[in-house]
């Protein structure tokens, strides 16, 4: 598991990732993502960006338990993704950025090229970000 501890990327850092990529992303059918697919552990309240690039129009998803949280207001405000393809060239580039990294974004992000992703027709990345310790310890036993 890699752990990000620097501050956020730049999207312009990412798209230079991006363009390395994006060779092999067009010859297969599956899109890329900017990070090699490993588990990696971002720090909370972090500025968080991956990039994905494919041949065809892209489509992101995240942990859906942050949607349903109270927080959802929030989400939409934490959570960008920019568009930056170039469709006459069959060049589809998306970044998604969170603002302010919490606890409630572990899990999987996927980009696919539909918004029912599976395993083999999307590129995906488990992030971990480590929420407050709970001293659950009560004292010794007798």
């Amino acid at each position: 598991m890699k752990t990000l501890t620097a501050p956020g990327t730049t999207t312009r850092g990412l798209l230079i990732l991006a363009a390395i990529h994006l060779s092999s992303a067009a010859s297969v059918d599956v899109p890329a993502l900017d990070q090699d697919g490993g588990d990696l552990i971002v720090n909370k309240s972090q500025v968080f960006s991956l990039a994905c690039i494919g041949n065809k129009p892209l489509h992101w998803s995240y942990p859906t338990y942050s949607t349903l949280s109270k927080e959802y207001a929030s989400i939409q405000k934490r959570f960008k993704i920019e568009d930056l393809s170039l469709p006459i060239s069959n060049e589809y580039q998306s970044v998604l950025t969170i603002n302010t990294t919490r606890y409630m974004d572990t899990g999987y992000f996927r980009c696919s090229y539909n918004s029912n992703p599976t395993d083999s027709n999307s590129a995906s990345v488990y992030i971990f970000v480590p929420g407050e310790v709970i001293d659950l310890h009560v004292g010794p036993s007798s």
